[in-house]
């Protein structure tokens, strides 16, 4: 059976003589794994399609529970090898988590939304990338599941204008909560607080447009990673390596005023 999907490829690896093995990020079908036959070959006519960052409308034949590709009809091919190592870096970052949160055969329709509008601001160059890495985290564990819950309420005691965000707890506490409880976060500037809530709570088309403070953004950035990391329970080997190569967050957040 034939069937038509629109599809990120967030994945391909090398398999056999000439073939790939794609992770695809659906909206329908959240991650499929499709076979590209033959599609490293130079006269293969999906040579062009197969590859990472592809995003497109595929043709899929459909037997059992494999999947192979047959077509690709390009929507937008955001591979340009001259974003530099830095942003490719961010994008197998980018990629890393999606694969860690999405789920087979659920719909992920707002992660691929996410996934696209981040591929797009990299893209695009008109905010640094520490700035939308730490939108991207932030927005990526709400959307699966692990919104922060940000009303100012210390979740322990009660007490209102709580301010250090418990990372593995996913609310804000206050400063004796965090003291007694050993949980290791100081409080958080008040605009890196509405920071966090613009991103969780703003509509998807508009969760990059905002600015925030020089000095504001080193706490921004740390938090939505420390976040995230938290909520994975792990420290993926491509954040790793990004930290080995992200250019220096203090000298590269004055476009966020």
């Amino acid at each position: 059976m034939l069937i038509k999907i629109n599809g990120l490829i967030i994945r391909d690896t090398a398999y056999g003589e000439s073939d790939k093995m794609l992770t695809v990020l659906t909206a329908e079908r959240g991650k499929i794994s499709v076979t590209g036959k033959g599609v490293r070959s130079q006269k293969s006519v999906l040579r062009v399609s197969a590859h990472i960052m592809f995003y497109g409308e595929l043709t899929l034949y459909e037997r059992g529970d494999r999947l192979w590709l047959r077509e690709a009809a390009e929507i937008r091919d955001f591979y340009d090898v001259s974003l530099g190592l830095e942003a490719l870096s961010l994008v197998a970052y980018v990629f890393d988590v999606i694969n860690e949160v999405c789920v087979d055969g659920e719909d992920e329709s707002a992660l691929l939304r996410l996934t696209l509008n981040t591929l797009h601001m990299i893209c695009e160059k008109k905010r640094s990338l520490p700035f939308i890495k730490a939108v991207f985290e932030l927005r990526c564990a709400a959307e699966a599941g692990f919104a922060p819950l940000l009303d100012g309420e210390c979740a322990l005691c009660g007490k209102k204008g709580a301010r250090c965000l418990d990372y593995a707890g996913g609310s804000l506490i206050c400063a004796a909560c965090a003291d007694r409880e050993n949980r290791g976060t100081a409080a958080l500037p008040a605009d890196v607080i509405s920071a966090l809530r613009h991103v969780v709570s703003a509509d998807p088309a508009r969760i990059f447009a905002f600015r925030i403070d020089t000095k504001a953004a080193e706490n921004f950035y740390e938090a939505c990673e420390r976040y995230l990391t938290a909520q994975l329970d792990r420290l993926l080997p491509t954040l790793t390596y990004l930290r080995s190569v992200f250019p220096d967050t203090k000298t590269n957040v004055t476009d966020e005023r």
